[in-house]
C-alpha cells in the first residue's frame, strides 16, 4: 500500500529529494500510482454472481446447514443460502450454467463461493455432472456417526408425517425388509448412511485430494476446531472466532453471530428435535449391519472415526 506521506513528491520533475536514500517520483508518477491502487481496490470491492468454487455435497442430517452458516462468518466466503439442487434435479440442470450462476450470491474476486445441497452426495448422476462442470471444484462432506445420522433422518421423516397427518410406522418396520433381519437399503434414511456406496461413486471421478471430510460429531461439540481445517482446505486465513459461535443450550447446537450482529443466527425449528427412542438391542444390531459399509468408507477416505465402531 502506498501512503502519501511516504512518497517524496518533487515540485519539479528535475528536483531531487533532500533525502539521499529516498526514491524520487514526479507528481505525475505519484498520481499514477495512486490511481492504479484505486483501480485495484475498486476491482477487489466489485461484486458479481459467478459459479461456486466449493460444494458441500452432504450428508443429509450431518450438519450441512450449521457448517454453511458458520462458514458464512468468514469475510472471504460467500454462501448460497438456499439449496440449489442444480446437479441432482433434471429440471434445474437443464436450465443451464447461466441459471445456476444466477442462484449464487454476489461475491468479490477474493471470496470463495460455496453452495450446499446434501442430495448431491447420494445421487448417482451428480459426480459426472460436477466433473464436467468444473473438475477443479473443492468438495466438502460433513459426516456423522451413520447410526446416529440414520436415527436423526428417520426422526425428521417421522415428524414430517405427523405434521401432515400421514400414517407413521415404527423404525424397525421402516428399516428392515418384510419378515427379514436384512436392512432395507432402498429406504432413504438407511441408504443415506451407507457412505461407502456413495463415496465409491465420487472417487471414480475425483481424486481424494479434492475432498474435505468434516467430522460432524466433533463439529457439534467443538465447531472452531473443524472450521480451522476447512479454512485451510479452502486456502483462506483463519478468521472465524470462538466468540462468534454461541451455544444454544435449549437446542444443543451452536448459533452463529457475525461482526455486524448482536443477535446470533440459529438453526431452524426442525433442528435439535428430540430423537425417536431406539432400544439398545436394535441399536446394537443396526451398528453391526452398518459396520461393513463404515469400514469400507474409512478405507476410502484413509482415516477413521473410532466412535463409529463401538457396538455399545
Amino acid at each position: 500500500m502506498i501512503h502519501l506521506k511516504s512518497i517524496p513528491f518533487a515540485t519539479n520533475k528535475n528536483v531531487i529529494s533532500s533525502d539521499p536514500g529516498a526514491a524520487t517520483l514526479s507528481e505525475t508518477q505519484a498520481n499514477g500510482l495512486i490511481n492504479e491502487r484505486q483501480v485495484t481496490d475498486a476491482k477487489l470491492s466489485a461484486t458479481r454472481q459467478r459459479p461456486p468454487d466449493c460444494l458441500i455435497i452432504g450428508v443429509r442430517k450431518g450438519g450441512t446447514r450449521a457448517l454453511l452458516d458458520s462458514l458464512a462468518l468468514h469475510p472471504q466466503i460467500a454462501v448460497a443460502r438456499k439449496e440449489v439442487h442444480f446437479f441432482d434435479r433434471n429440471e434445474n440442470f437443464n436450465r443451464g450454467k447461466s441459471w445456476y450462476k444466477s442462484q449464487m450470491p454476489d461475491s468479490r474476486p477474493d471470496q470463495v463461493v460455496v453452495e450446499k445441497t446434501p442430495a448431491y452426495f447420494t445421487n448417482s448422476q451428480v459426480p459426472r455432472r460436477v466433473l464436467d462442470f468444473d473438475p477443479t471444484l473443492k468438495i466438502i462432506i460433513i459426516v456423522r456417526d451413520p447410526l446416529l445420522r440414520l436415527i436423526s433422518d428417520f426422526t425428521q421423516v417421522y415428524y414430517t408425517k405427523m405434521e401432515n397427518n400421514k400414517t407413521q410406522i415404527a423404525l424397525e418396520e421402516a428399516i428392515f425388509r418384510p419378515n427379514s433381519t436384512e436392512l432395507k437399503t432402498s429406504y432413504k434414511p438407511v441408504r443415506n448412511s451407507l457412505y461407502s456406496i456413495h463415496m465409491r461413486r465420487w472417487l471414480e471421478y475425483f481424486p481424494l485430494e479434492s475432498f474435505m471430510i468434516v467430522d460432524g460429531d466433533r463439529f457439534i461439540q467443538n465447531p472452531i476446531g473443524q472450521l480451522r481445517l476447512v479454512e485451510k482446505f479452502l486456502g483462506l486465513p483463519a478468521s472465524i472466532q470462538q466468540d462468534q459461535l454461541v451455544f444454544n443450550r435449549g437446542k444443543g447446537f451452536y448459533c452463529f453471530r457475525n461482526q455486524r450482529q448482536r443477535k446470533p443466527r440459529c438453526l431452524g425449528k426442525s433442528k435439535g428435535r428430540k430423537q425417536i427412542a431406539v432400544n439398545a438391542t436394535v441399536r446394537k444390531y443396526l451398528r453391526q449391519k452398518l459396520l461393513p459399509y463404515t469400514q469400507e468408507f474409512f478405507a476410502q477416505i484413509r482415516t477413521n472415526f473410532s466412535s463409529w465402531l463401538s457396538l455399545d
